[in-house]
């Protein structure tokens, strides 16, 4: 088993590879930066122009539905590929298939299919339509809209994936065709190659697949954030059967060197574990005091180049409960080492194993490049050098006082106080 390589070829993309004997698929992801939080870009005239809401994902769906060889996913999977798909989030786009034979047919397939796009706008009208139907369905959707609600809260340049019916008619084909000449350049995109195939037969592949295409610009493009920080906002919305209360922090960790921003993640997640998840002291003292229905849960995670935690719970107190969130954080620093060491233990487990799981193993090296500039695995001497006065000191020197609270009111006690 080989470790995992990051290359950089002569057009300037990056390329992660990774080789496994014991793996019976391959995985194939070729990643562009380009989300729904890109908010505007350069004109080929030199211009400063807004970038429509929904643009990213329309892009996505476009590039799939119109290649000069037909539909690429279906391509894909009539050549034996399976999971062929794509998706956008707020910070890049991605397509990726996996296979167990055709490796090589495939790759060629799914790379240039994404670098020959047909644009028209008939082509353009058609592919509008799925996404009309994704945004109808989205309005039905409460988690969605309840991410949506804490993202807002959060960032004040904040918009939707899926843009809405009315951004969406405002995007004519030149303008699309302009935006995917612009970011859909080597420079500005990721390449993973993972599984169980020839490293130099299948890196030559790739490297004569790129020497055949032209591309009009070749940069890498940086996303556009709001520097505003949140200070404390409160918002509120319709929930289901229980109220429940959210507060979501907001981390600037722009001070940071990349590496530290890496730690740091893993430190949070210590933190989040051993403060405010099922097994901490928070949760059996509220739920002793019945303040919280269920459990306390927590998860931290990158965003926008911030990091960000959410606590949330079901409650009816949600006074109480905050009060109770606040004071473990204002007082964090008492907690015993053994529960710091037991936490590292079951994490430095979960890593152990990952590599038994391919795409586990490649996700969280992708996320390593892409949240943290940092083109490297999570290692077991990275995972033991953690200790707990770095983590108490990093823990401590971070800001808390830039958060949103976020009150989701059931539905069902709305209706019986009326």
């Amino acid at each position: 088993m080989n470790d995992s390589k990051f290359l950089t070829l002569d057009n300037g993309l990056t390329l992660l590879i990774y080789t496994d004997e014991t793996k019976v698929t391959s995985h194939i992801e070729l990643v562009t930066f380009l989300g729904g939080f890109d908010r505007e870009f350069i004109s080929s005239k030199g211009t400063t122009c807004k970038i429509i809401d929904g643009t990213a994902h329309l892009l996505e769906h476009y590039v799939c539905e119109n290649t000069k060889e037909g539909n690429l996913l279906d391509n894909l999977e009539r050549n034996k590929a399976f999971g062929a798909n794509a998706l956008t989030n707020s910070e890049r786009t991605s397509y990726y298939f996996d296979t167990v034979i055709n490796l090589e047919k495939c790759i060629k397939i799914f790379l240039e299919g994404i670098y020959n796009v047909d644009f028209s706008q008939k082509g353009l009208e058609k592919t509008k339509y799925s996404i009309y139907s994704e945004i109808r369905d989205a309005k039905n959707d409460f988690r969605r809209n309840l991410s949506s609600k804490k993202l807002h809260l959060l960032f004040d340049n904040y918009c939707d994936v899926l843009g809405t019916c009315k951004s969406l008619k405002k995007i004519k084909y030149k303008y699309l065709k302009e935006l995917y000449e612009k970011y859909y350049v080597p420079k500005n995109q990721f390449l993973v190659v993972a599984g169980n195939f020839d490293e130099e037969k299948i890196l030559k592949l790739i490297k004569d697949i790129y020497s055949k295409l032209e591309f009009k610009n070749n940069e890498r493009n940086n996303m556009k954030l709001s520097n505003k920080n949140v200070v404390r906002k409160s918002g509120s919305m319709k929930g289901n059967s229980l109220n429940e209360v959210l507060i979501t922090y907001k981390i600037d960790v722009s001070k940071l060197s990349d590496f530290d921003k890496y730690k740091l993640d893993w430190y949070l997640g210590i933190f989040c574990e051993n403060n405010f998840s099922r097994f901490s002291k928070i949760n059996e003292r509220l739920r002793n005091k019945n303040i919280i229905n269920g459990d306390i849960t927590s998860e931290n995670y990158i965003f926008g180049g911030y990091e960000i935690i959410e606590i949330s719970a079901y409650t009816d107190n949600k006074k109480e409960f905050l009060d109770n969130v606040f004071k473990v954080i204002s007082e964090f620093g008492d907690e015993e080492k053994e529960d710091f060491e037991l936490c590292k233990k079951a994490i430095i487990l979960r890593v152990t194993v990952r590599k038994d799981n391919l795409s586990s193993y490649v996700s969280a090296i992708m996320q390593n490049y892409t949240d943290f500039n940092y083109p490297y695995d999570d290692t077991i001497e990275f995972l033991n050098s953690l200790n707990y006065d770095d983590y108490k000191k990093m823990i401590r020197d971070i800001d808390f006082t830039n958060y949103s609270v976020l009150n989701v009111k059931s539905e069902d006690k709305q209706q019986k106080n009326a």
